[in-house]
């Protein structure tokens, strides 16, 4: 394509590649080049080290990103701002979570795709199509990206399954809890194939990491709030009065009101009905469950 754009316009619009260097390392750089005038035969190009202005790059999205999805505790919030901002970051067709359940089963709970793609919402998979001997390597951070579905040496069936779902090309990273695998965050090439770089892969792989720490903290509080309501009607089904003795076998009358505003129990005690009694209070930390 570069070619064709230097023989009828003289120059190219610059690129970007990727090259590995021998210890490893990734170098992003940009490519132009462009005719000499009069000399049509000789050209000039220039290749541009712009790894650093990649990673400052990646460095400003991500914290952006890492914003808006620590903005909300709510569980389906914090999923459908990372599934949203995710997948206008990459520019990708669909961007979705699947959540594993205990039984090996998994399902879409969230999505964001474009018109053309169907939605994958609310659909269940059987274990095989996850199967738990696949739960280590993602559990250590194991990141999984293909090109293209039809030349990555993929078995028949699992094709076939890819197809069904339009899949050309997809990027996989773990949502961990602790050290726990609670689901997989997935992008989807629906269109065409799509060489990953490893600029997008970093990327995806940082952000995976800040929602599971939300995910952590999004159950921490639905725990509490559990808690809270447990405490709540374990107050509201106290017996509004009830009898004991003291060590000098007076009748002590007890009245419990449920909670006062800080939330403790309110226990009001008397020695005979009527009288004005000490008021105990019991304070809410007091009481296990």
């Amino acid at each position: 394509m570069a070619t064709q754009q230097l023989q009828v316009t003289g120059t190219t619009i610059p690129w970007e590649k990727e090259y590995i260097r021998k210890d490893g390392r990734r170098v992003s750089v940009l490519i132009g080049c462009a005719s000499l005038e009069g000399q049509e035969d000789r050209t000039i190009g220039f290749v541009l080290d712009i790894s650093a202005r990649k990673q400052e790059l990646r460095s400003r999205l991500f914290a952006d990103v890492s914003f808006k999805i620590r903005q909300s505790l709510q569980l389906e919030d914090i999923l459908q701002t990372t599934v949203t901002e995710v997948r206008e970051l990459l520019q990708v067709d669909r961007v979705l979570i699947y959540q594993l359940a205990s039984d090996g089963t998994g399902t879409v709970t969230t999505e964001a795709s474009v018109p053309e793609c169907d939605s994958l919402v609310g659909m269940r998979f059987a274990p095989e199509v996850f199967p738990a001997d696949c739960y280590a390597p993602y559990c250590k951070g194991q990141i999984r990206s293909i090109d293209d579905v039809k030349t990555a040496g993929l078995s028949s069936c699992h094709v076939e399954f890819l197809d069904q779902l339009n899949v050309r090309a997809k990027l996989v990273v773990p949502l961990l809890q602790g050290d726990e695998l609670w689901g997989l965050m997935i992008a989807h090439q629906c269109s065409a194939s799509r060489q990953w770089s490893s600029f997008e892969i970093e990327l995806l792989q940082q952000l995976a990491v800040q929602v599971g720490i939300a995910l952590g903290q999004a159950q921490l509080l639905q725990a509490l709030r559990n808690s809270e309501e447990r405490f709540r009607q374990l107050t509201e089904n106290i017996r509004q009065v009830f009898w004991m003795r003291d060590l000098n076998q007076q009748k002590l009358s007890m009245s419990v009101r449920p909670m006062n505003k800080f939330g403790d129990v309110v226990v009001k005690a008397c020695t005979r009905i009527g009288s004005p009694g000490q008021t105990l209070f019991i304070p809410r930390t007091a009481i296990a469950f």
